[in-house]
């Protein structure tokens, strides 16, 4: 196969998510020359669609902020826990100085930054896996196959989530803090007397579950617990597990009643563990979003801290590109010091099941 060797950029994306396309739309406004490369055809669902009030003036940077307002999403005013006592506590943002958080149309969400960013300049490729080489003979330039297209660029970013791709090519290991997983499930919403967008969670005895208004009139539930935890051969899927497994949360249970939400069908699994590269970037490339760091969902600040993370490596590519690594690096250790913290004291507060293996394991660790 004879492939079509495109002029070359100065930085080229792995990865088309939140953090990868945000990279793309900052970079291609700031002028520079910026290719994306996304080995998904399409922008699918997937967990993780609660965006942090703090991502107001991030949004606002990258100029879609109006039309973020106009897509749909539902305002999520606060959250509602059973977390440390079986009573459901409100927990609301009126007093955040950015207003609301969001619940996405997550692939709405991401397809509005691609296409925007592709309106600033940026060449998207969509459906191709990259394969990556460092070229030492053209002063350490990276060349990236993807499809029947050759693309040279002296910086790469690697923002191809918990995977890591790039990252993990170089030799970069991993730092895994747990084994959290999340299985999950999307259902329909009939009665139109569910509004309620805010952020529901419980915890049980081996994790905690939480569940979102999303819209288009659907609901996630999501239960985190750990690997080890799951039954065998995986019976995890088969729905009378999932429905007995959530009669744990009875103050989730009884608002999936209240709402005639049907818990029909098998929950799918993915990866919700902390963990970190062992250094945020190098010569001539840098990791941000999950590639970079991944949180627990929990937090409630994965796509916030994509955003942000985004927005760092582009400024610095632009600016301050001699500084670009260790800038990002040291904002990154300080990012991953807070996250710890927060991490540590929600987990410490809930002291109900000492004995379980979920809990005694995180209050081993983080103490």
């Amino acid at each position: 196969m004879s492939h079509r060797r495109d002029r070359s950029h100065d930085v080229i994306v792995l990865g088309g998510g939140t953090a990868g396309s945000a990279a793309a739309l900052a970079l291609a406004r700031a002028g520079a020359s910026v290719a994306l490369i996304e080995a998904s055809a399409i922008t699918a669902w997937r967990v993780g669609e609660t965006l942090g009030a703090g991502a107001r003036p991030e949004l606002m940077r990258l100029g879609v902020w109006e039309m973020h307002l106009q897509g749909g999403h539902l305002p999520c005013h606060g959250t509602v826990s059973a977390w440390g006592s079986g009573q459901m506590v409100d927990q609301d943002h009126v007093f955040n100085p950015h207003g609301s958080a969001w619940q996405l149309d997550r692939p709405l969400f991401e397809s509005m930054l691609l296409t925007e960013a592709t309106k600033a300049g940026a060449v998207v490729l969509r459906g191709h896996p990259a394969q990556i080489t460092r070229n030492a003979g053209s002063g350490g330039t990276w060349e990236v196959l993807a499809g029947e297209s050759v693309l040279q660029a002296p910086w790469l970013i690697d923002a191809t989530g918990r995977r890591a791709f790039a990252a993990r090519h170089l030799g970069v290991q991993r730092q895994v803090l747990d084994d959290l997983v999340a299985l999950h499930s999307l259902h329909a919403v009939s009665d139109p007397a569910d509004r309620d967008s805010r952020t529901h969670l419980e915890t049980e005895a081996e994790g905690w579950w939480y569940t979102s208004l999303l819209p288009g009139q659907r609901r996630v539930l999501s239960f985190q617990t750990d690997a080890a935890l799951l039954p065998p051969d995986q019976a995890w899927r088969a729905p009378a597990w999932w429905a007995a497994r959530f009669r744990h949360a009875p103050h989730l249970s009884e608002l999936f009643r209240r709402n005639a939400i049907s818990l029909a069908g098998s929950p799918a699994l993915t990866s919700a563990h902390s963990g970190r590269l062992e250094r945020f970037g190098g010569p001539g490339w840098l990791a941000i979003g999950d590639a970079a760091m991944s949180f627990d969902p929990v937090s409630g600040h994965g796509l916030l801290k994509a955003l942000r993370s985004a927005a760092l490596a582009a400024e610095c590519l632009v600016h301050r590109p001699a500084q670009a690594v260790e800038e990002c690096a040291a904002a990154h250790e300080e990012l991953w010091s807070a996250y710890l913290h927060a991490r540590r004291a929600c987990y410490i507060a809930e002291r109900r099941w000492p004995d379980a293996p979920f809990w005694q394991m995180r209050h081993r660790r983080l103490a």
